[in-house]
């Protein structure tokens, strides 16, 4: 599919702004840097994202896609049931370890939410739709359970806890531990609901 040059330019102004805010932060990534960045004025840059809210919530979507498609990446070579539920409990450090420049996007979102009830409401758009597609892949192996969304919730949770102590951690920044720890959490909280 072709994708048009108004979306491949609005593509282009995302990855510049979030090469910025990872290397930069937040307050020094303006759109005047974006447009100087991609040769462009400033005024083009605010045509497509007039705010730095708008920019923001467009490079949240943009990275949560993309996070997405790794997951969903992953779950489709999951044959077993513990093979899908470590695949989903795993598809996000994945993507933030192919993707790393994702996690300041993901850091500016999780404190925008704090202040402001649209990304609050998109945060939970998002929570909620990584736990109905993994109930429903659940749900076509066999694997149904009064608790099983409460479970997936609490590992979501802790992934986070994960996610965030990788991202704002002194020192290197190997991922595989937390990994680690996120598999053996999810397979632990699920133990009793996958058993058969």
């Amino acid at each position: 599919m072709k994708v048009s040059r108004s979306h491949a330019l609005r593509e282009q102004i995302l990855e510049t702004f979030i090469g910025l805010l990872s290397s930069e932060g937040l307050e020094l990534t303006t759109l005047d840097k974006i447009a100087k960045r991609l040769g462009m004025r400033r005024n083009h840059v605010g045509y497509y994202f007039p705010s730095r809210a708008s920019l923001i919530e467009g490079a949240v979507v943009y990275c949560v896609g993309v996070g997405q498609e790794v997951t969903v990446e992953s779950l489709k070579s999951a044959r077993s049931v513990r093979a899908i539920v470590s695949a989903w409990s795993l598809g996000a450090f994945e993507w933030i370890a192919r993707y790393p420049d994702h996690g300041a996007v993901i850091m500016v979102f999780l404190s925008q939410c704090r202040h402001d009830e649209r990304f609050r409401k998109l945060n939970s758009e998002i929570l909620s739709e990584g736990i109905v597609r993994v109930v429903a892949i659940l749900a076509d192996h066999g694997v149904t359970h009064p608790k099983l969304v409460a479970s997936l919730r609490k590992i979501q949770i802790y992934n986070m806890g994960l996610l965030i102590s990788h991202l704002t951690k002194d020192g290197p920044r190997d991922i595989k531990d937390e990994m680690a720890l996120s598999k053996a959490f999810a397979l632990e909280t699920l133990r009793e609901i996958l058993k058969k």
